[in-house]
């Protein structure tokens, strides 16, 4: 269907366009000249005013709306693309980094909080008539403190003669930290060890008699004992290994160890992760001791009476003991690097006059 569309004006001719194709037809009037009109042949070009007609502008609208991309642009649109994407990556990394982080510093504070109460616990309950043990060593390193204190009993103590489960007041506790493990390590002695010689005739080397046969089967009860004294006369020295190791009978018996020796047994990771440790004593005298694995040393304190007279004994002074115990230790994690240090500062019971 054409649409036939005629304009008169005075000094121009009648148009028709045809709405299917571009052409133009030119119809001259009268006292109109041929050279005002253009004729019908140039039906897509320009009028005679020099406006352009409908045919060059839609072929223009279809050269732009069919143009693409130049291979300059898809480059730089790539470019900013992966701009985006690497700065949204970095962002991301940096958000995770400091989530695990967050994460480490708040298992190390747990960590260390757990060990504050169980460390004060036992300095709390620290025995002031037991000897106290401090000792260094470079080589290999370590760091060891050795103590009693009062133990944490929830057997019946109505039942004081019962062999399967008998009851102590007071164990030894030792803290054992090495560089090359960077694990603190804690123990706490066996309540009791029990044994029996197994029909054992040989024990003591001499010939058992009757009575002494006949209680070869007999159950051997062995508790923590008290040390008061710290000084070792025999080795000259401050070891607490001869001393706490005395109580032992020597029969051969797996069980049949002194109270050192089940310590050692018995030693358990407290602290994972714990890069430096140093302790410090801070003495009723008003001097410090200080431990940590750079230097070696050997420091004791022998127990006091309960009125705190020592009157007769060497090495013993109620001025040498330990009124607070500080312990600083680091601890890191190994995949975010993070390090956190920490301080803890115990007291100790006291002396008490009469």
């Amino acid at each position: 269907m054409s649409l036939h569309v005629t304009v008169r004006r005075s000094s121009f001719g009648v148009r028709r366009f045809d709405n299917d194709r571009c052409d133009v037809n030119t119809h001259q009037l009268p006292g109109e000249s041929g050279d005002s009109v253009r004729s019908s042949g140039d039906s897509c070009g320009t009028t005679n005013d020099g406006r352009r007609t409908t045919n060059d502008v839609s072929e223009g609208s279809r050269r732009r709306s069919h143009r693409a991309f130049t291979l300059i642009e898809i480059l730089v649109s790539t470019a900013l693309i992966l701009v985006l994407v690497t700065a949204a990556t970095v962002a991301f990394n940096q958000a995770l980094t400091m989530m695990r982080r967050i994460q480490a510093i708040k298992t190390m504070d747990a960590q260390a909080k757990a060990l504050f109460d169980r460390l004060s616990r036992s300095f709390t309950a620290l025995h002031p008539g037991a000897a106290v043990w401090l000792r260094a060593r470079s080589s290999p390193a370590s760091v060891e403190l050795l103590f009693m204190r009062c133990k944490e009993e929830n057997d019946d103590f109505l039942d004081p003669f019962n062999q399967a489960h008998p009851t102590t007041d007071y164990v030894w506790s030792l803290w054992r930290w090495s560089p090359d493990k960077r694990v603190l390590e804690s123990a706490v002695s066996s309540p009791i060890r029990a044994f029996s010689m197994d029909g054992r005739a040989a024990w003591w080397n001499k010939t058992w008699t009757d009575n002494e046969y006949a209680n070869r089967f007999y159950f051997f009860n062995m508790v923590p004992e008290l040390r008061r004294s710290a000084w070792d006369a025999a080795a000259a020295a401050f070891d607490p290994e001869p001393i706490l190791n005395a109580n032992a009978w020597s029969t051969g018996v797996t069980k049949d160890i002194g109270d050192y020796k089940d310590l050692v047994w018995r030693l358990t990771p407290a602290l994972p992760h714990c890069r430096a440790l140093t302790v410090e004593l801070l003495l009723a005298d008003g001097s410090t001791v200080t431990a940590d694995a750079s230097a070696n040393l050997d420091w004791g304190s022998s127990g006091a009476f309960v009125d705190g007279g020592v009157a007769g004994r060497s090495q013993a002074s109620p001025a040498t003991r330990p009124c607070i115990v500080r312990l600083r230790f680091t601890l890191d994690d190994a995949d975010t690097g993070t390090t956190s240090t920490y301080c803890f500062s115990f007291h100790t019971p006291g002396f008490v006059k009469p």
